[in-house]
């Protein structure tokens, strides 16, 4: 495990406090373990936007899109957590479900900043399913870490970055928080354009699958106070949302004229 005075080195160059240093440190060594072994996962969401493109938005969970059944990716979870043994790392399960679809997992870690309690210990939560299923074929990047029980850098199998921002819009028009914004934002910035057609393939998957119902409502944004609350959380600097908000919205209007 590495050392609390590393982790704490290692913060002085991140806009992290300490807890969420090591809870990226605990992310980054389960996915450097999974993915040396397992390719049955597809990593996305707001952390693999992270890694993918370093932006300063901090994500506290996993999100996977699956291959197999959930029950078999349930048992490659339990012998990655395994591995967390050989660096001296105890964890546990907070709580676990397999769905015929998803598998959900809140997990505990006696990281390097545990001092007894379970005020101290860390935790984060894996959601993986098939509902939707990947269109695009997915690719294996590498991602930089600069822990000693990773390599520097090290390979990931990650969705294509153009049904990252499907899944990240179809996400905002759905759920509305903060942090869905920012990351489509920060994905059009980045320079990925939203594709017409693998958005309305994967919003009509949805439909098909019953989790999303037939008519879209364009006009979920969230409120700015709602944004703010969100991403002050999350990032050391919050981008205004009138910016946000505008920029994002010349896009979606250009997908709600073409969408059929």
């Amino acid at each position: 495990m590495i050392s609390r005075e590393k982790l704490r080195d290692m913060n002085k160059d991140s806009s992290l406090h300490m807890y969420q240093q090591e809870k990226d440190y605990l992310i980054k060594v389960f996915l450097f373990y999974y993915f040396r072994r397992y390719d049955s996962a597809i990593f996305k969401g707001g952390t693999c936007i992270r890694y993918l493109y370093e932006t300063d938005r901090f994500s506290e969970d996993i999100d996977f899109n699956l291959t197999v059944e959930p029950n078999s990716f349930q048992n490659e979870v339990r012998k990655t957590l395994k591995e967390f043994e050989k660096i001296d790392i105890e964890c546990g399960f907070i709580k676990e479900e397999t769905f015929e679809d998803a598998y959900t997992a809140d997990i505990w870690f006696y990281g390097p900043l545990h001092e007894g309690t379970e005020q101290t210990r860390n935790k984060f939560r894996i959601d993986a399913g098939k509902r939707g299923g990947t269109i695009l074929d997915p690719r294996w990047v590498l991602i930089d870490s600069g822990y000693p029980e990773t390599k520097e850098k090290f390979l990931v199998q990650t969705m294509d970055e153009y049904e990252l921002l499907v899944e990240k819009v179809i996400t905002m028009l759905t759920r509305s928080k903060g942090r869905d914004l920012y990351d489509i934002w920060y994905l059009l910035k980045s320079g990925t354009s939203i594709d017409v057609d693998l958005f309305q393939k994967k919003y009509h998957s949805l439909v098909n699958e019953g989790f999303l119902k037939d008519e879209i409502s364009w006009e979920s944004y969230l409120k700015k106070e709602e944004y703010e609350r969100d991403m002050e959380k999350l990032a050391p600097k919050i981008v205004p949302y009138e910016q946000v908000k505008k920029e994002v919205e010349e896009h979606i209007e250009d997908l709600k004229k073409a969408f059929h």
